[in-house]
């Protein structure tokens, strides 16, 4: 009789005992990091509320994720806990939207929505000198078919300072200045590769401020170095007015197959703006153009007209302030003369300017930074043909003691723009903004850093089909960078082709292979002057992957350039 009693107590005990207290389960996400162009590791906090958990991570390019990672059991915990996982195969420079979540008996706690965007630049160490008030140039010095790199600026001791790198391949650059006795080291200045003499080695035109002589007035320099082969250049004494403060460009003008020269900025004169003919003999002679005389001045080159002539756009002030500042397309009418169209454009100072389709309509659009008298500025405006042109109000952030480089960096074939410089509000920045077509262009995130008073330049100098860059200038704290980074964005355009080598034949003709798409019908076109391209031939696929072409028409005695054309 007494069993019974003893269970009932039992049981009693039981249901008497006090309950366990559960708290609710929560999750939060919290910023990626380790960010690189294909890797990330997503972060979050979670608090198992004292039941067994486990925890992952859902991501993807849309709100409606797509992918999750493995289920990571936490414990039973009651406090929070940080919860971490790297996911792989990321597109550089997409946005991925993600977040946290915690199961468990009590169901799903779901994190907060964030995002992050795999950088599409990464820096490569290659030890090269931080300058600003720069200039840069890549070129290719040897004709080995890699990249080489020419950089004027002050250093971080404040000295001027100029350089010819050498790329020797993996990411190494190497100093040519062995082979420039009495290169003199400039600042506030240009620098520019041509074959001036039609021998089929890049020259160089150089122009800055060198330091002050024994009576403590500026040393301004502008020349022109010859390269030699064999890896000697040597000063011509081109009989130039030195310059700083200004832009140089080389352009066939009287298209006579010799490279003849524009050369703007700060002289012992005042503003200038020049053009100097090639005569084809080792000399120049100044033409009488008309220009306008500008410093702290761009100048770019192209045919915005279509009539197989170059053409200038001119950029700067003619009295170093902003009142003072012009922007003007100067139309080339041949046998050395050129008018001002009067392109209503407004004058900028302290920036630059750059050609270039940006609606592939056929016409040159241009691009125009710098101060105005609205304040800081960066449009677009749009040939319509008949000399108008229109700003396009494509919205990019305005910016001074600018620099900018037109390129296709995700080679979609539309152009897209990256600038630096100083923003409405005193921010130094390096943007770069993606062409999607109908005159809109996007932000991309880049991790590149701000720089002002410093220079831009494309070059794929790793030869992987993409195009990388080069940026120096001051950085946010005010001392001399200069970074040279890799471009991992996806190659969204894979028959894109990228030149692998290039060799003198014995009849003086050029003989020149690249990569492509096995299989594809490749096009060769040929120029004179970078403006106007003319399709004369198909390359000859030697190997899988690897095609050959002959430039059958042109000697040594007028400048050539090719690209391919895929359909």
């Amino acid at each position: 009789m007494k069993t019974p009693l003893l269970i009932t107590a039992a049981l009693l005990g039981i249901l008497f005992t006090t309950p366990r207290s559960w708290a609710a389960t929560s999750a939060t996400t919290q910023p990626a990091d380790n960010l690189n162009p294909n890797t990330a590791t997503l972060n979050g906090t979670v608090n198992p509320g004292g039941r067994s958990t486990s925890v992952y991570f859902t991501f993807g390019a849309t709100t409606n994720y797509g992918s999750l990672t493995a289920l990571t059991n936490i414990g039973s915990g009651s406090s929070a806990k940080s919860v971490s996982v790297t996911v792989t195969g990321l597109l550089a420079g997409s946005v991925y939207y993600y977040r946290v979540v915690a199961t468990n008996s009590s169901g799903l706690a779901l994190g907060n929505d964030l995002v992050f965007t795999p950088p599409v630049f990464t820096r490569t160490n290659t030890g090269l000198p931080g300058l600003a008030s720069s200039a840069v140039a890549w070129g290719d010095l040897n004709n080995d078919g890699k990249l080489d790199l020419l950089m004027t600026g002050t250093d971080d001791s404040f000295n001027p300072r100029s350089q010819v790198l050498q790329n020797i391949g993996t990411n190494r650059f190497t100093n040519f200045n062995a082979g420039l006795p009495g290169l003199p080291a400039v600042s506030s200045g240009s620098v520019a590769w041509g074959d001036y003499d039609n021998d089929g080695r890049l020259d160089f035109l150089l122009t800055g401020f060198a330091g002050l002589d024994a009576n403590r007035f500026p040393i301004l320099v502008s020349q022109v170095w010859r390269n030699l082969g064999g890896g000697a250049f040597a000063n011509i004494n081109a009989g130039l007015p030195g310059t700083d403060t200004g832009s140089a460009a080389w352009g066939d003008f009287d298209d006579d197959g010799n490279l003849d020269f524009v050369l703007t900025g700060h002289s012992t004169q005042g503003a200038i703006a020049q053009i100097w003919r090639n005569l084809g003999n080792g000399t120049f002679t100044r033409l009488n153009a008309g220009l306008t005389g500008v410093l702290y001045s761009s100048v770019a080159l192209g045919d915005f007209d279509g009539d197989g002539k170059v053409d200038i756009l001119l950029a700067g002030t003619t009295n170093g302030f902003v009142a003072g500042a012009i922007t003007q397309v100067w139309r080339n009418l041949g046998n050395g003369a050129f008018t001002n169209i009067n392109a209503g454009l407004p004058g900028v100072s302290q920036g630059a300017v750059a050609w270039g389709h940006f609606d592939n309509d056929d016409r040159l659009d241009l691009l125009l930074t710098g101060y105005s008298s609205t304040g800081a500025v960066v449009q677009i405006w749009r040939n319509l043909g008949n000399d108008a042109f229109t700003n396009a109000q494509a919205g990019l952030p305005g910016v001074s003691q600018s620099a900018v480089a037109v390129g296709d960096y995700d080679n979609d074939d539309r152009l897209d723009v990256l600038l630096s410089g100083v923003d409405a509000s005193t921010n130094t920045i390096c943007q770069l903004w993606r062409n999607v077509g109908e005159g809109a262009f996007t932000s991309v995130s880049t991790g590149l850093p701000g720089v002002r008073s410093g220079s831009l330049a494309w070059a794929d100098f790793d030869d992987d089909g993409r195009l990388d860059v080069v940026l120096t200038g001051y950085d946010a704290t005010n001392k001399p960078f200069c970074g040279l980074y890799h471009n991992h964005t996806a190659l969204g355009n894979s028959l894109q082709p990228h030149l692998l080598h290039s060799r003198n034949l014995i009849d003086g003709r050029f003989q020149f292979s690249f990569k492509g798409k096995t299989g594809l019908g490749y096009l060769i076109s040929t120029s004179t002057n970078l403006m106007e391209w003319s399709t004369w031939g198909s390359p000859r696929e030697s190997s899988p992957g690897t095609f050959q072409f002959r430039d059958t028409g042109a000697g040594i005695s007028r400048a050539h350039y090719y690209r391919t054309i895929s359909p």
